[in-house]
């Protein structure tokens, strides 16, 4: 992802019309996963384009306008391109930068509840029932079956002269439609889909949903590709076109381990290149598979049937972005001594998952943040039990011949009206 710096030019442009009832249905069901950051940068970019009119501003005047930070502005970004709200166009001049902001139209309700990565998605961040209310909202009355047609035709109505020269040579004019943005997945369903059918004749339509749902994490978390998902897939069917996904995943671990001699003389210049930045570290757990990642941080080795059912739950039941499952590693590894304690791990990725975090810098600075606390308390006792040792002095200061022989005797009866 190219950072945009505050010198840097960016323009505004809307791809689609972009509707109140579009807004309306983009808060409701996009809202829980996207958050109001997103949400909230989709509204000033729409509202911008209007204003500018294509022209250009320079982006530091940008944040100033929406008071808010480069750093909020990149998380924000990043969460509307994923869902295909928003793409983003880089042009390099002689002396500053252009990027090309274009926006897209939120999906229709109907095809909304017909991505089962965004209807996933949804019920994730809140429940069945809230996607029932949605449902209802949006329900198209059922037409009785019984019924039947009788619209009339356009050639009924209308009988135009297609030879007529206003029907011929019409050129395409390039106006606002309803346009949507493809939704960009490291794992490409439809091409598994066609190497499944043009390699073992099976038509994915009649596999189990979500065998095929638990394939496509295995090979999101693996790095596999479309044609080795396939041909893993098509080995392991039984008579019932069910998967065994515990043959699955061997073969997916399997499928890793074949270019072992490669892999490893790989792994030592990424080592190298790990070691030069801290940045350079970051990119490689938002780039590698989790399995890829760990096997770095093993110098090559194969990951173990337990951790590789350890990085499956983190991704299926926690969610857990393949970043964040690398930097969640990355952390436990080097504060535990190199130990992957399922256990702990889990009850870290427990917290991940409430704070809703996103990315692997993220995360790290998460870990970070957690870890202040602790030293905080530390240094609240210190300044505690550092006025109390001093006292004594303060008290040897003042000769023993100034104490006033009265006042203590007041003092003694005092306490002894006290029992």
């Amino acid at each position: 992802m190219k950072i945009i710096t505050s010198q840097d030019f960016i323009q505004i442009r809307s791809e689609s019309m972009i509707s109140s009832l579009d807004l309306e249905f983009l808060f409701e069901a996009y809202a829980p996963f996207l958050g109001v950051e997103a949400l909230g940068l989709y509204g000033g970019l729409k509202q911008q384009d209007q204003l500018l009119e294509g022209n250009q501003i320079i982006f530091s005047t940008f944040l100033s306008y929406f008071q808010t930070s480069p750093q909020t502005f990149q998380s924000a970004r990043t969460q509307l391109e994923a869902v295909g709200l928003l793409r983003t166009y880089h042009q390099t001049f002689e002396k500053t930068n252009l990027f090309t902001f274009s926006l897209y139209a939120p999906k229709s309700p109907k095809a909304f509840m017909d991505d089962p990565i965004l209807k996933g998605l949804l019920i994730q961040r809140t429940n069945l029932l809230y996607l029932k209310k949605i449902e209802a909202k949006y329900m198209t009355p059922a037409i009785d079956p019984q019924s039947k047609e009788v619209s009339i035709s356009f050639g009924e109505v209308f009988h135009p002269d297609l030879n007529h020269p206003a029907f011929l040579n019409q050129a395409n004019s390039n106006v606002k439609g309803k346009s949507l943005a493809e939704i960009r997945q490291p794992f490409d369903q439809l091409k598994f889909a066609e190497q499944l059918q043009h390699q073992f004749s099976i038509d994915v339509k009649k596999l189990n949903v979500e065998d095929i749902k638990q394939m496509v994490s295995i090979a999101t978390l693996t790095g596999l590709d479309e044609l080795a998902a396939a041909d893993i897939v098509g080995t392991n069917l039984d008579l019932n076109h069910r998967l065994n996904l515990d043959k699955v995943m061997q073969a997916a671990r399997q499928e890793k381990r074949l270019p072992s001699f490669i892999r490893q003389r790989q792994q030592q210049k990424v080592q190298l290149q790990e070691t030069s930045t801290q940045a350079k570290l970051m990119n490689q757990m938002e780039m590698m598979s989790p399995v890829d990642f760990l096997m770095m941080k093993q110098q090559g080795a194969e990951v173990s049937p337990a951790d590789f059912s350890l990085l499956m739950r983190l991704q299926t039941q926690y969610a857990l972005p393949s970043g964040v499952i690398n930097a969640l590693v990355h952390h436990v590894l080097i504060t535990q001594n190199n130990v992957l304690s399922s256990r702990y791990v889990e009850k870290l990725a427990g917290s991940l998952t409430r704070a809703n975090v996103q990315h692997a810098i993220d995360t790290m600075d998460y870990f970070y943040q957690l870890s202040q606390p602790r030293q905080s308390k530390t240094t609240i006792k210190k300044e505690v039990t550092e006025p109390t040792l001093p006292a004594p002095t303060v008290a040897a200061n003042v000769p023993i011949t100034e104490v006033d022989e009265q006042e203590l005797g007041q003092l003694e009866d005092k306490m002894k009206g006290l029992k």
